[in-house]
């Protein structure tokens, strides 16, 4: 799976950090900014079209008397129904957008 973790600007948004996340693993980002953030996603199962989504937005606060502690969970199940959950479908176009 590729994660783009986006920081919300009056655009579409500036790139943070791309990630890639194989399966059963996990991945650390850091920020240093605070501001408000958000994720757009590609996932991809052997044989099937890719899966584009936009998450919601959310805060990260970095400041002298503390920071944020964030923990975002992605969770892919094979199906033969599409069952795409949390945020939003996008395109591919979007999603290459940085």
């Amino acid at each position: 799976m590729t994660v783009k973790v986006m920081k919300v600007d009056s655009g579409n948004g500036t790139l943070h950090r791309i990630v890639e996340i194989p399966a059963h693993s996990s991945e650390t980002i850091y920020f240093s900014e605070t501001g408000y953030y958000f994720t757009k996603t590609k996932a991809i199962i052997d044989g099937k079209k890719p899966v584009f989504r936009k998450g919601e937005r959310f805060s990260v606060y970095n400041g002298s008397d503390g920071y944020s502690v964030l923990t975002l969970t992605f969770t892919i199940t094979e199906s033969n129904v599409v069952q795409a959950t949390g945020g939003k479908e996008i395109t591919k176009s979007e999603f290459d957008q940085d």
